[in-house]
């Protein structure tokens, strides 16, 4: 959406919270997603600069660089495997 139309486009708040009623979603979720709409219909473009986004990478450990795992098949219950999505 450009700045031009986002005062153009419809309002479907009722028409969409009907829908998401129907559908069972309960009222927080509802309300959370119209606000997201609404920010929308305000001419907000919903994206993240790049040049805003502070990353702390530097402070990642390089798993090429890390120690080889202990042989000891006891620490698996000790063991935290965090996986993040790459694609932001």
């Amino acid at each position: 959406m450009t700045e031009a139309n986002a005062t153009t486009w419809p309002d479907q708040s009722d028409a969409i919270r009907a829908r998401m009623l129907a559908a069972g979603v309960r009222e927080p979720v509802i309300r959370a997603f119209l606000r997201q709409v609404e920010r929308l219909r305000a001419g907000e473009k919903g994206m993240i600069p790049q040049s805003s986004i502070r990353t702390p990478a530097a402070a990642v450990a390089d798993a090429a660089r890390l120690p080889p795992a202990p042989a000891d098949a006891s620490v698996l219950d000790r063991t935290l495997l965090i996986k993040l999505n790459g694609g932001l």
